[in-house]
């Protein structure tokens, strides 16, 4: 498999749409072992529009994998690019929290649909088909390249006294 040629990790369109994320959005998160669940919350309504945005890790492989990401971002108005920045800041925050090197390989599943209208279109990662499945699904796989960005702004998630402990719903 030969994957495209990454691009640089501190483009322009991350430096320009990250802080309109921040104005907007807050992103929290909470460890379990070797996965970390993440929320997005309105940070002028204090309401929460994504949560179950799960990221895990497998050490014998060496991979991060997105194992549930669909942040309802595009649902809301004048969000344009901002699953794109969610999904940036997410994949680094995890990989700092979790010692993640540049040997890690990035994986997920989706819809073909998915990702020629998203995954294709992120620059700051090289995401290609691994292998077609069933039902018009593909296995996504990319590079992972450590951006040394400040990522204070990402906070533990606030805990539900009558949640699970994990994957909030």
């Amino acid at each position: 498999m030969h994957l495209k040629p990454f691009f640089d990790p501190h483009s322009p369109f991350m430096s320009k749409y990250t802080p309109r994320f921040l104005e907007r959005f807050d992103l929290s998160f909470h460890d379990e072992g070797l996965c970390t669940e993440y929320f997005i919350e309105t940070l002028d309504e204090h309401q929460t529009i994504s949560s179950a945005l799960v990221l895990s890790q497998n050490t014998f492989a060496n991979n991060l994998h997105v194992s549930r990401f669909y942040p309802e971002l595009a649902k809301r108005t004048n969000c344009k690019y901002m699953s794109a920045v969610a999904f940036y800041l997410m994949i680094h925050h995890f990989s700092q929290t979790h010692h993640l090197n540049n040997q890690c390989r990035i994986s997920l599943d989706t819809t073909n649909r998915v990702f020629d209208q998203f995954y294709s279109h992120l620059l700051d990662f090289n995401f290609c088909i691994r292998r077609q499945m069933a039902g018009g699904n593909v296995a996504l796989v990319s590079d992972y390249c450590h951006d040394e960005i400040n990522l204070a702004m990402i906070h533990p998630h606030a805990e539900q006294e009558d949640g699970p402990a994990f994957l909030y719903t």
